[in-house]
């Protein structure tokens, strides 16, 4: 009787030292996984922007003066079927104009 009681102690170790280095791992991988998610969801609207100036020329001068910047985001997919996207524009007037 008293071998058999170490041999469940042993096993029972074992088997809860796997279960315990298991869970670990999968927390660590979780971790990993959510952090490189909310890092890609942070900068999704840094990564592939494009800019459009909108200009107000004066011809005699030749003076080349821009009032408005129109950013154009990161398309994002709403519909596979029909490849529908969405594309988010900001616009913004700045406050002083300046020349190019």
């Amino acid at each position: 009787m008293d071998k058999l009681q170490r041999y469940n102690q042993k096993l029972l170790a074992v088997f809860g030292t796997l279960i315990t280095a298991g869970s670990a791992i999968l927390i660590i991988i979780g971790l990993f996984t959510f952090i490189k998610d909310y890092i890609k969801r942070n900068n999704r609207h840094t990564t592939n922007d494009h800019s459009l100036t909108i200009d107000t020329s004066n011809v005699n001068n030749n003076i080349i003066k821009i009032k408005q910047e129109i950013s154009f985001e990161k398309a994002q997919l709403i519909d596979t079927v029909k490849r529908t996207y969405l594309i988010p524009v900001a616009q913004v007037n700045l406050e002083k104009s300046y020349n190019r």
